[in-house]
């Protein structure tokens, strides 16, 4: 057997489905990049309807690539998600959507930490609580469906900038993630 062959076998993701939020910019771009390049089909999310119906047209040259205008922290945008993906098996969902507010000691930092925690800590538990009946219809015991949370270096060690509710957040999702990982895996999903 040839080495390519043997590593499309082990490592490719061909042909599977993925949902990406925060896919039109950053990192979770470049995230939904190289799943539509290893021929994965793309279900890309964001708020901005020119830059999802753009993303959506760059990204449908390698694969179909879908795009859902929604904000992941409102009921509405999870009802469009839901809406656009109905019954389909998702085999992947990677939760990247975040945002970084500084919240400064000697002021109000109260609508930064809610901002920050809803996105970053909430909105994936969400979305996942969303797709759950989707992936659940593509996990396999040989071949687990996937839910990838994007953390941060932050969530280590959160550096001198005074992002205090960045660096709580990360960290927040770290530990849901492995939490998450111990009741998702009796269900054939694996959550890293």
């Amino acid at each position: 057997m040839k080495v390519e062959t043997r590593i499309a076998q082990l490592f490719g993701v061909a042909g599977k489905r993925a949902l990406v939020t925060g896919a039109t910019s950053g990192i979770g771009r470049l995230i939904a990049q190289g799943l539509a390049e290893a021929g994965v089909e793309v279900w890309a999310v964001a708020r901005n309807a020119d830059d999802v119906k753009a993303l959506a047209a760059d990204l449908s040259v390698s694969t179909p690539c879908h795009g859902i205008v929604a904000d992941v922290t409102s009921d509405d945008g999870l009802a469009a998600i839901k809406a656009a993906l109905g019954d389909l098996p998702l085999d992947i969902l990677v939760n990247n959507a975040g945002i970084n507010v500084d919240t400064p000691l000697d002021g109000n930092g109260r609508e930064g930490f809610d901002t920050v925690l809803g996105l970053n800590v909430t909105a994936p538990f969400l979305v996942l609580q969303t797709v759950l009946p989707n992936l659940d219809k593509a996990a396999a015991k040989e071949d687990p469906a996937r839910v990838i949370n994007i953390t941060s270096v932050a969530a280590l060690d959160p550096g001198g900038l005074p992002n205090y509710s960045y660096a709580a957040s990360k960290s927040a999702l770290a530990i849901m993630t492995r939490q998450l990982g111990r009741h998702l895996a009796k269900r054939n999903i694996s959550c890293n």
